[in-house]
């Protein structure tokens, strides 16, 4: 039996199911491939708009540019990408897959030069995932009060409830998040 692992080795298994396997690293091939940071941990899921984009060096070879798609250097806090996207017309709300924006990956990463970015040129506070979580309900279980307090600034809704039902009120567990969001309420 062979098989081939996500860490790019090859193990063959013989004779005796009961052995153990032996393990040979497969020849790498000669291509780049781009090395995310360690704070990163945002999937691949991206839609047509936020992929990838290949450019021409002068000299004629190839270079990724940005290495990530809008969503990953969102999360991972690559301010000059993400404004390299959104000069070169990914939307400034484009959901990936699961829904989820370029605002609420840097407010899930806590990337907030990220957060603070986006809202200022416009980003949505109010667009939420398919589980129907908005970058408020990240920022209010991440315990960031700063972050509550900008989205709230740039008109998140208080009122919205998740796919369970829950308002940002039911995941508060901080006492500051908590007042921030009392005292938005009263102004409404």
């Amino acid at each position: 039996m062979v098989t081939v692992g996500c860490d790019s080795q090859k193990s063959e298994q013989l004779g005796n199911p009961d052995s153990k396997p032996k393990s040979m690293p497969l020849t790498p091939a000669n291509t780049e491939v781009p090395i995310l940071s360690e704070k990163s941990n945002i999937s691949n899921e991206s839609d047509h708009k936020g992929s990838n984009e290949i450019q021409k060096k002068e000299g004629g070879s190839s270079d990724i540019s940005p290495k990530y798609d809008i969503f990953r250097s969102a999360g991972s806090g690559d301010i000059d990408a993400v404004k390299y996207h959104l000069a070169n017309q990914v939307t400034l709300n484009t959901q990936d897959k699961t829904g989820k924006t370029p605002l609420l990956w840097a407010i899930r990463s806590k990337e907030h030069e990220i957060v603070y970015y986006l809202l200022d040129n416009g980003a949505d506070p109010n667009i939420s995932d398919k589980k129907k979580v908005t970058p408020l309900f990240w920022a209010v279980r991440m315990g960031r009060p700063e972050l509550v307090t900008a989205l709230l600034n740039k008109g998140a809704d208080i009122k919205l409830r998740d796919f369970q039902g829950k308002d940002v009120f039911d995941y508060a567990k901080d006492e500051t998040i908590i007042e921030i969001l009392r005292r938005h309420r009263e102004k409404l």
